[in-house]
């Protein structure tokens, strides 16, 4: 399909998409509501797993470093867990969002149309199809939309594809990312990057990270359902007390965004329309990171659609099929596992920690999108090392194999365009991914 396309925000996927679909002879425009490139992005950094930009045709942006060892704080520092990464070649990359943002910027504007200041403010249907994209107003017609206008975004639910995220409350993470000056007269710890999961009994996470930057710590405060401000000054104190390191003082950063942390949507494609990035929740359950699923769906997105006859949803459709198979499997088994993680106490968090229940190649994979495994003789020396708390361990071992069944589900995704089988395909794997 060479007809012309218009990429509804921005997002990381979304230039992707453009540069790919416009070097494939695609008429492209991208309509962005920012007023600049400067204002587009946030200003701060996150991590990818090593030589996966280089794997998608990218380079990975000069201002860009290893990632540090970390440490995992169950709640009110009852147990900590360290992950160690020994191999330098396979550490993540620490990326800014600006610099790898304006490097997709100036290879989409090679092949696509970019326009600032445009508000999008819905689909427009025709013959039952979605035929184009209402802007500051006027109408903008297309053979197809690629919504990448995020988490909030005002054509999904119009094009017939639901609002999961904001139906389960529990799927959106807000976070406060700030970057502050580093207090000189602190001695440095020597755990310089701890994470705090159910930070004071909370559900959610935060940390406080000594940054590349030697002058700069580097703080989240993540909620679920909600943060309000008494939360996050609350946190924020905390950490201070903690973190001598820590002062008052913003340098970066100092806003609460809104993002998806679920697995992707199960309804991706319709006429003339496909999702793409936080818009179809494609980022990683457990920390909320989704640059590089996003750039995988843009490229996979971009070979559906040159390969495409038209723009209809059965042509899409392998697009989603493709997504679910290479990372959206994984995704479904983190989802699962976080859900779990979510409804313990803090006493049992602190459990899992301290007890060596959990392993720090457990977290490490979890942590990164992907899978946690149970071996029958893994599962033995659980047993052993949580004998103690037998009823949780039960638990545990239930939600790891409903992780592992919810994986094996979502790459069962119908390979051709079915509606009835692909609802029923959903609701199976909601069930499995809820506990249900």
């Amino acid at each position: 399909m060479k007809g012309k396309v218009v990429v509804a925000g921005a997002g990381l996927g979304g230039l992707f998409a453009a540069e790919l679909l416009g070097k494939a002879g695609c008429e492209v425009t991208v309509y962005e509501r920012a007023k600049d490139l400067d204002s587009m992005r946030y200003d701060w950094h996150d991590d990818v797993a090593a030589n996966s930009l280089e794997s998608l045709g990218l380079e990975m942006p000069k201002e860009s470093w290893k990632k540090a060892d970390f440490t995992f704080v169950s709640p009110y520092e009852g147990a900590m867990m360290d992950v160690t990464i020994e191999d330098e070649s396979k550490k993540d990359i620490s990326v800014e969002r600006r610099p790898l943002n304006k490097m997709l910027y100036d290879r989409a504007a090679k092949y696509a149309n970019i326009v600032f200041d445009a508000n999008v403010e819905g689909p427009i249907f025709e013959n039952g199809k979605v035929s184009g994209i209402i802007i500051n107003g006027k109408e903008e017609r297309a053979d197809l939309v690629i919504d990448s206008t995020g988490v909030e975004s005002p054509l999904r639910e119009k094009v017939g594809l639901g609002d999961a995220a904001v139906a389960d409350p529990k799927t959106v993470f807000y976070a406060y990312r700030a970057f502050y000056k580093r207090n000189p007269e602190a001695e440095i710890p020597k755990k310089k990057s701890k994470v705090y999961m159910k930070h004071l009994g909370e559900d959610g996470l935060s940390w406080c990270i000594c940054d590349h930057n030697p002058d700069l710590v580097n703080v989240l405060v993540g909620r679920v359902v909600n943060l309000s401000e008494e939360q996050l000054k609350r946190a924020l104190d905390d950490l201070k007390k903690l973190n001598p390191v820590l002062t008052d003082e913003i340098k970066r950063g100092g806003m609460v965004c809104k993002i998806p942390v679920r697995y992707p949507l199960t309804k991706m494609v319709t006429d003339g329309y496909a999702a793409i990035g936080d818009c179809a929740f494609m980022t990683i359950p457990m920390l909320g990171s989704g640059i590089v699923s996003s750039l995988k769906a843009a490229k996979l997105l971009a070979e559906a659609v040159i390969n495409a006859k038209d723009a209809s949803k059965e042509e899409l459709y392998t697009y989603q099929v493709k997504v679910f198979n290479d990372f959206g499997a994984e995704h479904c088994a983190v989802d699962t596992l976080k859900r779990f993680l979510l409804s313990c106490t803090p006493d049992e968090i602190t459990f899992l920690f301290g007890s060596g229940v959990l392993s720090e190649a457990d977290l490490q994979s979890a942590s990164g999108g992907g899978t946690v495994k149970m071996t029958p003789s893994a599962l033995i020396e659980k047993l052993k090392a949580g004998r103690k708390n037998l009823p949780f361990l039960i638990r545990l071992a239930g939600a790891v194999s409903r992780s592992e069944k919810a994986s094996k589900t979502a790459k069962k995704i119908p390979s051709r365009y079915d509606e009835a089988k692909i609802e029923k395909w959903s609701r199976k794997l909601e069930k499995l991914v809820n506990g249900l």
